[in-house]
């Protein structure tokens, strides 16, 4: 499983920050994108179809993913130890309003069987939990 950080976080006064840092946090948390699409496009593959499924109650994304040779499943959803969204819109602006920091959940597996099962064990059993490191 790959969990990714989808935020940037300064800490201390507005006022103590440099430029640098502020359009920095801007551009990773207001405009930057944190999707698996342009991740696994690094990796050379390409998505074949996405959609919208729900999992125990949980509404995520889920693709299949392809290149020469290879063929993936994979979901993903974003999650900050209390609220979990497909929504990039919902995270930001929960952020921009001083909520947790959201994190990027990827869940990848070689066939779409492995796949929902290893989906069904994380929500079911509540297996994830996000731990602010931010500070």
């Amino acid at each position: 499983m790959l969990i990714n950080n989808a935020g940037y976080g300064l800490v201390g006064p507005v006022e103590m920050a440099s430029e640098e840092k502020i359009k920095r946090e801007f551009n990773t948390n207001l405009f930057g994108e944190h999707t698996p699409l342009l991740c696994w496009k690094g990796s050379g593959y390409k998505f074949k179809s996405i959609k919208e499924i729900i999992i125990n109650g949980n509404k995520i994304y889920s693709g299949q993913l392809i290149k020469p040779g290879s063929q993936l499943y994979t979901a993903w959803w974003y999650y900050n130890g209390e609220i979990q969204t497909i929504d990039q819109l919902d995270w930001r602006i929960r952020m921009i309003k001083g909520e947790e920091k959201f994190c990027l959940i990827n869940v990848t597996a070689k066939d779409e069987i492995s796949l929902n099962k290893n989906l069904n064990l994380i929500f079911k059993n509540k297996l994830l939990s996000v731990k602010n490191n931010f500070n």
